[in-house]
C-alpha cells in the first residue's frame, strides 16, 4: 500500500508540473493591430505566433490546422534591444519593420490560395496603415 501511495504522489507531481510548463500566451479572436508580446494570436483567417529564441524574436504564421504558411527569417530575428514592429491591418496583411536590418516588408494574405506574398513597402512605395506609420515615426528610412 505504501508503494501505491508513492506512485500516486509522483503521478500527481508530474501532472501538476506538465500543466505549468505551457507558456504559450493565446490571444483569442485577435482582430488586428500591433503584435507586441510573445504568444499565439488567433486571427480570424490564420494564427500568428511570436516566440523568443536564442537569436531573438521570430514569428510564424499557420492556418487553423497549424500548417505553416510563413516563417520569418531566422537570420533576421527581432532583437529585444532594437526597434521592431509587427502590425496586422484590417485585411489581415502583416506589416513588418525591423530596425536591425532595415527590413520593410508587408505580407499580403491571399485567402483563396491560403498563401502570403511579400513586398518591400519602401521600394514599392506602398501606403502604410496610419497606426503603423505613426508608430514608426522618424525611424523609417524610405519616407
Amino acid at each position: 500500500m505504501n508503494r501505491l501511495k508513492k506512485y500516486f504522489f509522483i503521478s500527481i507531481l508530474v501532472l501538476i508540473n506538465s500543466c505549468n510548463e505551457s507558456k504559450d500566451n493565446i490571444m483569442p479572436f485577435y482582430n488586428g493591430g500591433f503584435v507586441k508580446a510573445e504568444g499565439t494570436y488567433k486571427v480570424p483567417k490564420y494564427n500568428l505566433k511570436l516566440v523568443e529564441t536564442k537569436s531573438g524574436l521570430l514569428f510564424g504564421i499557420s492556418d487553423k490546422k497549424n500548417k505553416l504558411l510563413y516563417q520569418s527569417d531566422i537570420f533576421k530575428a527581432f532583437s529585444q534591444h532594437a526597434f521592431w514592429s509587427l502590425y496586422i491591418d484590417e485585411d489581415f496583411n502583416v506589416w513588418v519593420y525591423n530596425s536591425d536590418y532595415q527590413e520593410t516588408v508587408v505580407l499580403f494574405f491571399d485567402e483563396q490560395k491560403m498563401k502570403f506574398s511579400t513586398k518591400d513597402y519602401c521600394k514599392d512605395k506602398l501606403n502604410l496603415p496610419k497606426e503603423f506609420k505613426k508608430s514608426l515615426n522618424d525611424r523609417l528610412v524610405c519616407q
